[in-house]
């Protein structure tokens, strides 16, 4: 009997230790099988404005977009107006701020829409993802000022799209090559100018430091383009040709006697100045003044004085020549919001005109990259504020359809060789035009 229960429990033993031995290696099994708990994203991109769509009321919602985030799926926007409640990096702390959570998706650019905002006002957004294991670190400011509230499509309009363009035909010779070589580069940037890839062509052109430039192009764009003005117009210095306004044949014609120019010599700067002219829209007969304008280049308080004279200077000129005209301003203004006081930005809100960067509803470019490019294939970024010294100011009114700069991309890089060290500036505007007189019945 001893012997049978030992024998059994004997056998038992062995079932009972290889039963253990297999409980205890089934966690094992397990715990090398069970994935792994995902690690936090991590920093998120700087993220830039992409649309602004006016609702009807005083709010304004724009569209943000920013490059997707490995591991992440959500993304919260966070936005408040710019005010001294908002640290040189980010909006925490803001009484303003608000959040906008975001589904991610597998594309390589995110989007999300932030609503509700101020008309003409100053907002400045930053991203963070997500996932079930935490927030990644946010990613840097991005400012943006809205659309103001009075620039709708206006009822009745007419089509323009303006380009302006430094072409640094001669200061940079020894960095990007002769003239000569460059001077079809910058030709056929010209001709090429169209809204996005296949939109409307550029009907008005806009060339700074253009002493070599300008002649070249008034005979290189006979048949397409017409030379409205360059800046000795009117100055009783022809050859003062640095700024000139070239208009497109087919959609746009020259009001004869009306181009004119000014120098800023008065002010101990001889080499900027602008022209202007008169331009008529064949389809509707409408008349639109164009200006083309390059200021003065200091970074300094006293370089801010004198742009802020020049532009008065310029403004007062062209006002008194065509009172009631719509006036359309477009060239260097070598001026931004970066700046201590962004003195022509002041002068033109006085008259009315809002800079087209501020007034867009849609962005065909990536807004940071800078119009400045300077000389490396290297693209040059302004991811707070945009810092685009090329501006073109829209008349009271004017609809901002579209705003971009005109680059050419091989990758990563801007294409070589370059033409210049500006890309053109490239705006689409629906100007209004008045309606047409009543003239009462005998």
């Amino acid at each position: 009997m001893r012997t049978t229960i030992g024998m059994r429990t004997h056998g038992t033993h062995r079932w009972a230790g290889a039963l253990v031995a297999l409980v205890c290696a089934l966690p094992l099994v397990g715990l090398s099988a069970a994935p792994a708990f995902a690690a936090k994203p991590g920093r998120a991109g700087i993220s830039w404005v992409n649309a602004q769509i006016l609702n009807r009321g005083p709010s304004v919602a724009v569209e943000v977009q920013w490059p997707r985030v490995r591991g992440a799926t959500s993304y919260e926007i966070e936005f408040a107006l710019s005010s001294g409640a908002i640290s040189s990096t980010e909006v925490q702390g803001s009484s303003t701020k608000r959040t906008v959570r975001v589904r991610g998706t597998s594309s390589s650019v995110q989007r999300g829409v932030a609503t509700g905002l101020r008309a003409g006002s100053t907002y400045c957004f930053q991203i963070r993802a997500r996932n079930r294991s935490g927030f990644g670190y946010r990613g840097g400011l991005h400012c943006k000022v809205t659309v103001r509230s009075n620039r709708p499509v206006p009822p009745s309009s007419i089509p323009m799209v303006i380009g302006t363009y430094n072409t640094c035909s001669s200061a940079c010779n020894s960095t990007l090559g002769a003239w000569s070589a460059r001077g079809p580069r910058v030709r056929d940037r010209v001709l090429q100018m169209n809204v996005g890839a296949t939109g409307r062509r550029a009907d008005i052109v806009a060339i700074q430091e253009g002493n070599l430039a300008t002649p070249y192009l008034t005979s290189a764009l006979g048949g397409t383009f017409t030379r409205g003005c360059q800046t000795g117009d009117g100055t009783g210095h022809p050859s003062h040709d640095l700024q000139s306004l070239f208009v497109r044949d087919a959609t746009y014609e020259v009001v004869p006697g009306t181009a004119g120019g000014v120098s800023f010599a008065r002010y101990d700067d001889p080499v900027h100045g602008a022209c202007w002219v008169k331009v008529r829209e064949k389809a509707s007969q409408q008349d639109v003044v164009v200006v083309s304008a390059h200021l003065w280049n200091g970074d300094d308080t006293a370089g801010g004085t004198r742009r802020g004279l020049e532009t008065d200077l310029l403004a007062d000129t062209v006002k008194a020549t065509f009172p009631g005209s719509p006036i359309v301003y477009a060239g260097d203004f070598n001026s931004t919001r970066s700046h201590a006081r962004d003195t022509p930005l002041y002068r033109m809100y006085a008259d009315g005109q809002d800079d087209a960067y501020d007034q867009a509803a849609r962005y065909l470019s990536r807004p940071y990259r800078n119009s400045a490019c300077g000389t490396s294939t290297t693209p040059r970024t302004s991811w707070r504020w945009g810092n685009h010294l090329d501006r073109v100011f829209a008349p009271a009114r004017a609809h901002v359809a579209t705003w971009e700069v005109d680059y050419r991309m091989d990758g990563s890089r801007y294409l070589a060789p370059m033409p210049s060290d500006h890309h053109p500036v490239l705006v689409s505007l629906r100007i209004p035009v008045a309606a047409p007189a009543i003239i009462p019945s005998p």
